[in-house]
């Protein structure tokens, strides 16, 4: 990192390193709004960039050669280019009721600790064209 940080979260998206800062605060981490990204072809860092989201109910990961954030709290995703900045999509649902759908979830987070706690052991993943959550609650 540019500069010296004990905390932090990373993600992999082509030859970039995304880097943002997590601050620890006791027993708690709190996201702070710097983004950096680190190009290991070029040996290059990026200009800072701000993180999109404050929460901790956030999953990233490598959605077709660009970085994606994943709200479960605001319901809607991020995607990051270095010539646009963040670009907010909001999730659409097809009309199914099962009970691992992300609304469910999303109803679940709100009404129950458990599955607040629960909530941060999913692993977003993306094949191809496809964002996959894995995770059981």
């Amino acid at each position: 990192m540019p500069f010296p940080s004990r905390h932090f979260e990373t993600c992999i998206v082509g030859s970039k390193a995304f880097f943002w800062v997590v601050r620890d605060i006791g027993q708690f981490r709190k996201i702070q709004s710097n983004m950096f990204w680190y190009d290991y072809k070029t040996d290059e860092w990026s200009q800072q960039y701000k993180f999109p989201i404050a929460d901790k109910s956030y999953k990233c990961c490598n959605y077709l050669d660009t970085f994606l954030i994943l709200s479960i709290d605001e319901m809607c995703a991020f995607l990051f280019k270095e010539n646009r900045g963040w670009r907010k999509l909001k999730l659409a649902f097809p009309p199914l009721e099962f009970s691992h759908d992300i609304r469910y979830i999303q109803t679940q987070y709100i009404i129950s600790k458990y599955i607040t706690e629960q909530i941060y052991k999913y692993t977003l993943f993306a094949y191809k064209d496809r964002l996959y959550l894995k995770g059981v609650v």
